[in-house]
């Protein structure tokens, strides 16, 4: 479990900073914001963890704005156009699991951090995908259970439900760990948080999100789908 979850943290990091640091999804109106990774002993309870360093700089004076130090390994979902203002997630260990644990906002004037609905109503996520201009997130989790499909609106800081789930994608890599264990979402097979494949799990635009469902199996999806359409400003 333990190697497991520094791949994971490994891969996440290297996805999100590739998405944190190209194009307008995730650069803010006037700033930008870059983290980094550093781990800490506290010495009077000898334990070790991660903490997360975000710098927010301004574009036109390439000077900081402010640091926001914050426990646990985080990264950058994108940017919300309309209201100004950063969507970030953390990842943690709950349970036997590995999933999206806290979804936050911050500010891009630098003077809040706030947690979001997610995080208000003891959500968890084992995917999420955020639309172009950052208004939604689209996430796969639940209280207890992770398989149904959920959307954060991140302007009105609200979450609907939207329905089940697509299978999660299956990974020939871990057959032989996870052959006994059916293919869904908090099993052996997507027990972490997973980037999910762009033709499962789509934004066609702002408001509307594809979904594509199959009869799946572990070393394939299927080839015949059915395909599912949200409008999520309705």
């Amino acid at each position: 479990m333990i190697v497991r979850f520094i791949l994971v943290i490994m891969c996440t990091v290297v996805t999100c900073m590739s998405e944190c640091d190209a194009g307008q999804r995730v650069e803010g109106k006037r700033t930008n914001l870059q983290y980094t990774f550093s781990t800490f002993t506290s010495h009077s309870s000898r334990e070790s963890g991660v903490k997360t360093l975000f710098n927010l700089s301004s574009k036109s004076r390439s000077s900081t704005l402010t640091n926001i130090a914050l426990d646990g390994s985080w990264f950058c979902l994108g940017y919300n156009s309309f209201k100004q203002l950063y969507i970030v997630g953390k990842i943690a260990q709950k349970g036997a699991w590995m999933p999206l644990t806290s979804i936050r906002y911050i500010a891009e004037d630098g003077k809040t951090s706030t947690p979001s609905r997610f995080d208000r109503s003891g959500f968890l996520a084992l995917s999420a995908l955020t639309s172009p201009f950052g208004r939604y997130v689209a996430f796969i989790g639940g209280h207890v259970t992770a398989d149904d499909l959920y959307v954060l609106d991140t302007s009105l800081d609200v979450i609907k439900k939207l329905g089940k789930a697509p299978l999660p994608p299956p990974d020939v890599a871990i057959q032989v760990i996870c052959q006994d264990s059916p293919l869904e979402w908090g099993s052996c097979w997507a027990d972490r948080y997973l980037d999910m494949e762009a033709g499962i799990l789509r934004f066609t635009s702002e408001t509307v999100l594809a979904v594509s469902y199959g009869k799946d199996s572990a070393s394939s999806r299927s080839k015949v789908r059915k395909q599912r359409t949200y409008r999520l400003d309705k």
